[in-house]
């Protein structure tokens, strides 16, 4: 792109200089610069001035697209597990982006292609149809518009950095169709034989025990309660998910939404047993008892207000407290499956997701995550909209039950599961944990 070898050396030197901030959201986990609009070094000036009078004019009369003479430019370093994933750029009049790559050598093999992607019907992302691998002194742009969804892959080498200069040329804002909304997946609730005496701990079964959680999450809407499920239970559905055949997962979401889920119907026994467990009406009872919240109308079989005096009169066992009348509750309150989470799996946030609109109690338990580590990803993490900093993250725990109210100004993600991951079991050619994710509607 520079002619002038000696000015590009100049300017990876001096970009070498800049103060990073390390930058981690659902999006991407970078090093990225401050805008380079105020930078005294003369070889980064010189770059962007090269950028407003040679390559904008150029770019207006290339592409015709009125560009105005407003410049975003910022420089960005990928180190190893480092990503930018799936999205489409499009925002405040950005109509060009570019990259300027001063990488070392590199290959595919490194991680951190840009990757195009083509759209479904309903214009979310596809597949990735070109991959550009970064080269030296390569000048690299596209179009900004509705469909230009890419991404920066993982980075996988861990001796290279991917150094570059990026930003956006500007222009007017183009026309963005309306949101593709998704409804919310609603079940019907499963009816079951079993008995929460059967598959939970008893000591969540215990009234004294059911107070003190829900003091503690009318105070702090969430909480986790570990050993939630009794071991040979627990056991057995882990046992069954290992060995649960590949046919039996598929994969869900747009490019932008990345995890398996199991066909309901092809579950083994225990595992479906538990999945029947969490959509029964005894369970939206037990939930709501928790939490104090009313799950399709299943109320609380009793008040925190309940001093010492009223307490002896109600069992210290609850399990056999739990109606199974259908008439009590509604049977399509709550969706949510078993999930296998693996490398490269993920969920962003999206503005057509139907959470975004509604309020919700998430309920999550693990299975086969005892070596996972926080390094790798895989984690959830709520947000407040329009926050970068995370106000509750749960990490994978094994048998451990993870409760969350989450209002409508609240937003949840799972990160990016990293090259790490393989590290943990290097025989193993795709290790993964799994859970059961539910989430229940007033």
């Amino acid at each position: 792109f520079l002619s002038d070898t000696k000015a590009v050396h100049s300017l990876r030197n001096q970009l070498r200089k800049v103060k990073f901030f390390k930058k981690s959201n659902d999006l991407y986990s970078l090093n990225q610069s401050a805008d380079l609009k105020g930078s005294p070094l003369p070889a980064i000036q010189s770059f962007r001035e090269l950028l407003l009078d040679d390559v904008l004019p150029w770019l207006r009369d290339l592409t015709e697209i009125p560009l105005d003479d407003t410049l975003d430019i910022t420089c960005s370093k990928y180190e190893y597990g480092d990503v930018l994933l799936c999205h489409d750029d499009e925002l405040e009049r950005r109509r060009i982006a570019f990259i300027y790559y001063l990488v070392p050598e590199w290959s595919s093999e490194d991680g951190g292609t840009l990757d195009l992607f083509s759209i479904d019907d309903n214009g979310d992302p596809d597949t990735v149809v070109k991959s550009l691998v970064p080269q030296w002194n390569n000048f690299v742009f596209f179009e900004v518009n509705t469909i230009s969804f890419h991404q920066v892959s993982e980075v996988i080498s861990k001796s290279k950095k991917r150094l570059s200069i990026n930003g956006w040329f500007h222009g007017p804002n183009i026309d963005r169709p309306k949101l593709h909304k998704i409804p919310i997946p609603l079940i019907s609730e499963t009816e079951t034989l079993t008995s929460l005496s059967d598959w939970i701990n008893p000591v969540y079964l215990n009234i004294e025990t059911q107070l003190q959680i829900r003091k503690q999450f009318e105070e702090n809407s969430e909480i986790q309660l570990i050993d939630f499920l009794l071991n040979d239970k627990f056991n057995a559905v882990c046992f069954e998910l290992r060995n649960h055949a590949n046919s039996a997962w598929s994969r869900i979401g747009p490019a932008n939404k990345c995890t398996d889920i199991s066909k309901i119907s092809s579950l083994p026994v225990s595992a479906r047993d538990c999945f029947d467990l969490f959509n029964s009406i005894k369970f939206y009872t037990f939930i709501a008892t928790l939490t104090g919240l009313n799950i399709g109308g299943c109320k609380p079989l009793f008040s925190t207000e309940t001093d010492e005096s009223d307490s002896d009169t109600l069992q210290t066992d609850t399990s056999s407290n739990y109606s199974e009348d259908p008439d009590v509750c509604n049977i399509q309150c709550c969706c949510g499956n078993f999930r296998r989470w693996k490398h490269k799996y993920y969920t962003l946030i999206r503005d057509s997701d139907p959470e975004m609109t509604e309020f919700g109690l998430d309920t999550v338990i693990f299975f086969c995550s005892a070596s996972w580590k926080p390094e790798c990803g895989g984690s959830t993490a709520y947000i407040a909209k329009g926050e970068d900093d995370e106000l509750l993250t749960i990490q994978p725990t094994d048998n451990t039950l993870s409760i969350v109210y989450r209002d409508t100004e609240t937003i949840k993600f799972v990160k990016y599961i990293n090259h790490r991951l393989l590290a943990l079991n290097p025989d193993s050619k795709c290790p993964h944990f799994y859970d059961l994710a539910m989430t229940y509607y007033e």
